[in-house]
């Protein structure tokens, strides 16, 4: 079973390195067949030379194509390697390495073709306010829109069957990506199962503007559920 970590990284040179190396730790003495791919969006730091030093799979930008294309080219990359399972990761640690085994497990065993990690599950991850407001707003929605029975649309931590991947088609390079694959999805009848997952928000990027973040992933769910 061939695994592909997808980090899409800008500006990540302080936490890139512990990311790996938790990832290393939490999947290194197990039977997969795992590799790190980190997706340097264009960064201004040291984000590259990090990546280099940690002899991970590097594909470097030229120029920043958002999140979104980051993840696309992350898949690409994944495909090319002939990974069975693509996992994506945030490069800022707020997700926990040791998570990883149980988005791989429901894949491996043929109950799932998504699997997201959800920071609802278990009750533990402690959101700032206006955030847990705002994902539990276009969570709501989105299972509204498409049919879904999901608890968090929104997170970054997900493991997906590369055959998936490569029949969705996805375009979006900005964050609407994070609905663009669930819609896609649940427009292909796949299916998806969560498991729990717990974020470490003093550790996590925020988005500078939330309420332009906001507008844009619900132009984005409109122009899914719209989408001929």
């Amino acid at each position: 079973m061939k695994v592909a970590i997808v980090l899409p990284a800008y500006n990540e040179e302080r936490s890139l390195g512990g990311v790996i190396d938790g990832i290393r730790k939490a999947l290194g003495k197990s039977r997969y067949d795992y590799q790190i791919l980190v997706v340097n969006d264009c960064s201004s730091d040291a984000t590259a030379k990090v990546a280099f030093q940690k002899k991970v799979i590097l594909i470097n930008h030229t120029y920043n194509r958002g999140y979104g294309g980051a993840l696309l080219t992350g898949f690409r990359k994944a495909n090319e390697h002939n990974a069975d399972i693509i996992i994506t990761m945030d490069a800022d640690g707020q997700h926990n390495p040791k998570d990883l085994k149980s988005l791989i497990g429901p894949i491996e065993r043929d109950e799932a073709d998504v699997v997201i990690g959800s920071r609802f599950l278990h009750g533990k991850t402690k959101f700032p306010f206006y955030r847990k407001l705002g994902i539990s707003f276009f969570t709501a929605v989105t299972n509204i829109l498409f049919g879904l029975n999901v608890s968090d649309c929104q997170s970054g931590l997900r493991a997906y069957s590369a055959e998936v991947i490569k029949d969705l088609k996805l375009t979006n390079h900005g964050m609407g990506i994070s609905v663009e694959t669930l819609a896609r999805i649940a427009k292909k009848d796949r299916r998806i199962t969560e498991v729990p997952c717990i974020c470490d928000y003093a550790k996590a990027a925020y988005s500078k503007d939330p309420i332009s973040h906001g507008m844009t992933l619900l132009k984005s769910l409109m122009m899914y559920y719209f989408e001929k």
